[in-house]
């Protein structure tokens, strides 16, 4: 709990998570706006008739399903892997331990501490999805089942998202050097989402998950995600042991 309060304190200090925030109003937005202002010369047939329900599923594509973009996994990662570098770089870890935070307890505390920062995330994109779109659309169109359908499409970006911060952490220990890092951090996903949209690599990429509606949107096609959420776990699970392994190895260097 002390590693929670200290990371939720921080993040919060530097306004980061704002940022974040501010980003998935501003697309939620724009892309209402872009919708709602669309001629039906310019709506394909996917377009047609359309509601709030209908935004929410194609909404997911421009803030989390953002195929060779994936502008969310750039913010998430400059701001969290600078967050957790500065723990190491700053002598921070050093104190915690000293204060009698177990070093067990500290790493669970990063796996925890990232997991609810990006559900919370997730969770905040789906919930200004809907108002927006209700806003603009009415709920007409909205039923319960296609509703919980979506949250869950929403939810499951969890994992891949979790999995490649905590990437992003390993190589942060290893270099020890922010601005790479941040450089890392926005090049990184820009590879793998050009990659995984165009090729078969999105079966087993760590983040494939997120380019599975670079062809074809929610509205018309939603795939099997089991597939994908199988290897996105092992990956997770990977990304994790050997953030613990590594950070093991930097306690044994103090």
């Amino acid at each position: 709990m002390k590693i929670l309060k200290l990371d939720f304190y921080k993040i919060f200090q530097k306004k980061g998570y704002l940022v974040c925030i501010g980003a998935v109003v501003l697309f939620v937005l724009s892309s209402a706006f872009a919708y709602s202002g669309a001629t039906d010369d310019e709506l394909n047939f996917l377009l047609q008739d359309f509601n709030a329900m209908k935004y929410i599923w194609l909404a997911s594509t421009d803030i989390l399903y953002q195929g060779t973009t994936l502008f969310s996994l750039m913010l998430l990662g400059i701001i969290l892997s600078n967050l957790y570098l500065e723990d190491f770089k700053n002598g921070c870890y050093k104190y915690v331990i000293i204060a009698g935070v177990k070093k067990k307890s500290f790493f669970v505390g990063k796996v925890l501490f990232t997991s609810l920062i990006v559900g919370s995330f997730v969770v905040f994109a789906f919930l200004c999805v809907t108002i927006v779109g209700i806003i603009f659309w009415g709920t007409d169109g909205i039923n319960l089942k296609e509703f919980l359908d979506a949250f869950l499409l929403y939810i499951v970006t969890i994992i891949p998202m979790v999995s490649f911060l905590f990437l992003l952490y390993d190589i942060a220990l290893i270099i020890k050097n922010v601005r790479v890092i941040n450089f890392i951090a926005v090049v990184l996903p820009l590879i793998l989402g050009i990659v995984d949209s165009l090729s078969i690599t999105k079966n087993f990429s760590p983040i494939g998950l997120l380019t599975i509606f670079n062809q074809s949107p929610p509205t018309e096609y939603i795939p099997h995600i089991s597939q994908y959420l199988v290897i996105e776990v092992l990956w997770l699970a990977f990304f994790v042991i050997m953030n613990y392994i590594i950070q093991k190895q930097y306690q044994d260097t103090m």
